[in-house]
């Protein structure tokens, strides 16, 4: 069911409020504590339960009060593929019901009173459209979040697993009534023998527990009852035996306390009658000051019609003569108007000849200015062109030599490091000095050894060796060794970049950068002298094609203007500067003749103006002065019916017995001596009472003093005990049999409830998932089979659900209500999710990050409706705001 909109009409204290929702997204409704927000969902629960001519209380408790006006309240709302509007006026016997039918337009229909009701309550089961699960999923400002209550035991819905929709949307194959389910409840793994076993046990079950609460019922309860009633008889007996001795000494308190009482109302009854008197003197006092104020308030009337009567004169006499005055300017207005409104006329006349004039020199500017125009274009066209044929020429250069600034720089600094590196590498090795004592034949392998060399450089490994003597092999130490793999890598660096920019050395690349940079200066230097060529001419075409055809047209256009120019006009001007000035001579006679004409105009309309003010004064005034005159006929007229003016002393005596009755009336203080003496009086009623009871606890003490005496305590508490012994055994059978039954439907359940378990993890995995944005990744949650949050787990410590804060307990206990509502498709049975002013006892973090999620399921197209007095507490992007203190 999607909920398009409200209207609420005399409805508490709401003369009228209508607010319009998002179907398929958040609408956050604010607006100050008492405005109407709850009344809104109010509403819509009213509107589905009862019919509009009910005197329910509920209904009655929401009229407007100190107005006769009837509550009218109206709904749009979407279920399936129909959108209805619904509309009641509550009124005993007779409210009227409206029922229209909106989409689809084939079915389109209108409906009053019991059919609109009827058929609005069939289309709405038609679509499956569960109002069980709208109040589970509505938060109120009376049914705070994860608080148990009467319907919520857990803090949470118990239900939600039952409802056809939930048990659908879950997989769990849930069957109405009228599939031959049981009412409200889920399908079970259970089947066959094993499901009759089941309810064979049920039934032995329910002969002695109930089915909801499991409290004892039938016999098994009957017989408790008596075993508890014969266990309380004994006591009783028992006990009787200790009150009876306990009734003597409180028959002596009772008569004491009562001698008391009396004694402090004799004392009490002359106070009151003291009081009396002087409550009698007040009300004396108060009919004369009435006396006296009506007596005052008829002179100061009197006085008043007689300035009234006086001022009303004066304003006709001054409303006369603003008459006459009008009238002689209206005269002189309607004159001025006249003479202004001919001269404007003259001048309208031969406004047209300016124009014309204006026109012609215009044009003639243009044709002469245009005549230049084509051969500038054409020279332009011929030096852009060449410019282009020499841009080709250097593009082309460049892309047969890549060699830039920046691969010049690169291959430098590869020959660079790699010089670098072998410099270091010649400086720091090592020297080998080989030197021959005799005729033997030395050989020296290795680099840096040369025939005849008496001196090598250790870079690499170096061998020695006379043959058939010795052989000696040097090899560089670890130093030498790191330098030699520096300068390897290095020119291998160098004879990459080379490679990669195709040349042979540095040398090479220098001279290729060379001819980079004049082909790219070349290039820089045609560019500017395109643009500087088509710098001028560029606003009149996109390309040099589009510039020469211009030239071409603009040629014709100036041929033709000439043979369609008039005869009559002057001949065409020999140069642009010429016609230039006969334009600006043109221009300037049209202007200071438009000044003419608007000054002349301007004066007209103001004259206009100023005869229609003075005509519309004189209406007004023609219309005042009956309406004065008549003004002062009534002021004489209440004259007359008022008495005659009393004198100023017969005044003034008035005035000082007003004074002095005030006086004493504020000594006696009436309303303080009234609450006293009424004070007084609840004492005496209290007291009397007291002594009421006594009296009759005194008579009631006697009679039991003399029972005691007769009923023998002793024999009647050992008959009770001999009963309450008969009622144990009784008992105990029952029991046996009590208990063997709720062991095996336990076990049974147990097992069922097993099977049943597995069909809310995907309510639970979507739990999980809004959990884990506002409590941490961390979290795990416990849901039972009836898809109630038993516990929270982080970090290894589980915490059970009444056991967590107040505000993680409504946290939880509103995610469960999100993930429930995304769950169900609003065409199979899904209803908004409705929050009032909920998340209380939420800090500003988990409140955002809730408001998020709220975000996301709306994307879904999951429906919420969000009643808060601060609009603050939910930033949600896209969601639609209503405020209710706007008119």
């Amino acid at each position: 069911m999607r909920l398009y909109r409200i209207l609420l009409e005399n409805y508490r204290g709401v003369r009228r409020s209508e607010v319009v929702f998002d179907p398929t997204g958040v609408t956050v409704v604010h607006g100050p504590n008492e405005i109407g927000k709850s009344s809104l969902i109010e509403a819509l629960d009213l509107m589905l339960r009862f019919p509009a001519t009910t005197s329910h209380r509920d209904v009655q408790a929401v009229r407007p009060k100190g107005r006769a006006e009837n509550p009218v309240t109206e709904i749009e709302v979407g279920a399936g593929d129909y959108r209805l509007r619904y509309r009641k006026i509550w009124r005993k016997n007779y409210g009227k019901t409206e029922l229209h039918i909106l989409e689809p337009s084939a079915k389109q229909d209108q409906l009053e009173n019991h059919e609109a009701q009827a058929r609005f309550e069939k289309l709405l089961a038609e679509c499956d459209v569960d109002l069980e699960l709208w109040k589970l999923l509505r938060v109120s400002q009376d049914k705070p979040l994860g608080r148990e209550s009467k319907e919520e035991p857990l803090g949470q819905p118990t239900t939600f697993a039952v409802r056809p929709a939930v048990a659908a949307a879950l997989g769990t194959g849930a069957r109405r009534p009228s599939d031959g389910g049981a009412e409200g409840g889920v399908s079970t793994a259970f089947s066959g023998p094993q499901e009759r076993l089941f309810m064979a046990v049920e039934r032995e079950y329910l002969l002695y527990y109930t089915p909801k609460t499991g409290e004892p019922t039938g016999k098994y309860s009957q017989a408790m009852k008596e075993l508890a009633e014969a266990n309380k008889k004994a006591s009783e007996a028992e006990q009787a035996m200790v009150d009876a001795q306990g009734i003597l000494a409180e028959y002596g308190r009772v008569n004491s306390e009562l001698k008391g009482i009396e004694e402090e109302l004799n004392a009490l009854r002359g106070d009151i009658d003291g009081r009396e008197q002087l409550l009698a003197e007040a009300k004396l006092l108060e009919e004369q000051l009435r006396q006296l104020k009506t007596r005052l308030e008829v002179a100061t009337l009197v006085a008043d019609a007689a300035n009234e009567l006086a001022q009303r004169r004066a304003e006709l006499e001054d409303e006369q003569t603003r008459y006459e005055d009008a009238k002689q300017k209206c005269t002189t207005a309607e004159n001025a108007h006249q003479q202004k409104r001919k001269a404007a006329d003259r001048l309208e006349v031969v406004s047209s000849l300016f124009a014309d004039a204006l026109a012609l020199a215009e044009k003639d500017v243009e044709c002469l200015r245009s005549k230049e125009l084509p051969a500038r274009l054409e020279g332009a066209v011929a030096v852009a062109e060449a410019a282009q044929t020499r841009i080709e020429a250097a593009d082309t250069q460049l892309a047969r030599n890549s060699v830039d600034k920046d691969a010049l720089v690169a291959i430098s600094d590869a020959f660079s490091a790699w010089d670098k590196a072998l410099s270091a590498l010649e400086a720091n090795a090592a020297t080998v000095r080989v030197e021959r004592l005799s005729d033997a034949a030395v050989t020296v392998n290795g680099p840096g050894a040369a025939e005849g060399s008496e001196a090598i450089r250790l870079v690499d490994t170096v061998t020695l060796e006379a043959p058939g003597i010795v052989r000696v092999v040097v090899a560089p130490g670890s130093g030498e060794q790191a330098r030699r793999e520096k300068e390897r890598k290095t020119r291998a660096a160098y004879e990459k970049a080379c490679r990669e920019a195709g040349v042979a050395d540095v040398s090479a690349a220098q001279a290729m950068a060379d001819e980079h940079d004049a082909a790219v200066a070349q290039r820089e230097i045609a560019l500017a002298e395109l643009n500087a060529s088509l710098s001028g001419v560029k606003s009149h075409g996109k390309d040099l094609v589009a510039i020469r055809q211009l030239a071409v047209s603009l040629r014709a256009m100036i041929a033709a203007y000439l043979e369609r120019r008039p005869a009559t006009a002057d001949t065409l001007p020999e140069s642009i500067e010429i016609a230039q000035e006969r334009q600006t001579e043109a221009q300037v006679a049209a202007a200071e003749h438009e000044i003419r004409l608007k000054t002349a105009t301007n004066e007209a309309n103001a004259t206009d103006k100023a005869l229609a003010l003075s005509r519309e004064r004189l209406r007004a005034l023609e219309r005042s002065l009956p309406q004065l005159d008549q003004a002062v006929k009534r002021a004489q007229a209440n004259m007359e019916r008022l008495p005659a003016l009393e004198s100023p002393e017969r005044l003034e005596q008035t005035r000082s017995e007003h004074e002095r009755a005030e006086a004493r009336l504020a000594e006696l203080n009436p309303d303080q001596l009234a609450s006293v003496q009424e004070n007084k009086r609840k004492v005496q009623f209290q007291l009397q009472q007291d002594a009421t009871r006594l009296r009759l606890r005194s008579a009631e003490l006697r009679v039991l003093i003399a029972e005691c005496g007769e009923r023998g305590p002793e024999e009647a508490a050992e008959r009770a005990r001999d009963h309450a012994a008969q009622a144990q055994h009784q008992f105990d059978v029952l029991w046996e049999r009590a208990e063997a039954a709720k062991l095996l439907r336990e076990t049974l359940t147990r097992h069922r409830s097993e099977q049943r378990a597995r069909y809310a993890t995907p309510f639970r995995e979507l739990v999980e998932k809004y959990a884990a944005a506002v409590f941490g990744s961390a979290v795990n949650l416990h849901v039972g089979e009836d898809l109630t949050i038993a516990s929270k787990t982080i970090g290894g410590a589980t915490v059970p659900f009444n056991s967590l804060s107040t505000g993680t307990r409504e946290q939880l206990a509103l995610l469960g209500r999100i993930a429930c509502a995304q769950l169900i498709a609003p065409g199979a049975g899904g209803v908004p999710l409705i929050l009032d002013d909920t998340l209380g006892h939420s800090d500003r973090q988990r409140i955002d990050q809730i408001a998020a999620i709220l975000d996301r399921v709306s994307g879904t197209g999951t429906q919420v409706i969000i009643l808060t007095h601060a609009p603050e507490r939910f930033r949600i992007g896209s969601a639609t705001r209503v405020d209710l203190a706007l008119p």
